[in-house]
């Protein structure tokens, strides 16, 4: 446990961090075109209540984050850009902690979930008007959906 409460601390989150993890690959798709804009954290806002309402349900006895803890995580991670590769190791984490569920079903319907708004926040945004048909999606954007779907079926 040592290992992990320094891994965290390297990365200046909270224990209670860890069940946002899953939020890590979206926060990467909404950077990947190098800016944040509000509807894809719009996107990254209401896939946070999804997985947490999953998160709930997998352990309904107990309470495992706050609304500030979720806030600052949120805010740390949508303010400013976040280092890519502080962004890659904690999206090993998370893809480790979705494997590790005890359900196949939960595992499925958390990758899922993810893969779907991944794709929704790839295509909530364009760098500019008119764009060719081909890219709306910028290439950065499906370099990392071609990443994060290979990450996700392959474990």
């Amino acid at each position: 446990m040592e290992g992990f409460d320094n891994f965290l601390q390297k990365h200046g989150l909270k224990e209670s961090h860890i069940y946002l993890l899953e939020l890590i690959p979206l926060i990467e798709m909404i950077w990947a075109d190098g800016r944040c804009q509000d509807a894809e954290v719009k996107i990254l806002y209401r896939y946070t209540i999804e997985h947490l309402s999953r998160v709930s349900r997998e352990s309904p006895d107990i309470e495992f984050i706050s609304e500030d803890d979720i806030n600052e995580f949120l805010d740390r991670f949508t303010q400013t850009r976040p280092d890519p590769e502080m962004l890659r190791e904690l999206r090993e984490l998370c893809l480790d902690r979705m494997e590790s569920k005890s359900k196949y079903q939960d595992q499925m319907e958390s990758k899922q979930a993810m893969m779907n708004y991944c794709l929704d926040i790839a295509a909530a945004s364009v760098n500019r008007y008119p764009y060719k048909f081909n890219e709306r999606i910028i290439a950065e954007e499906k370099d990392l959906l071609k990443e994060l779907f290979h990450a996700l079926s392959s474990r």
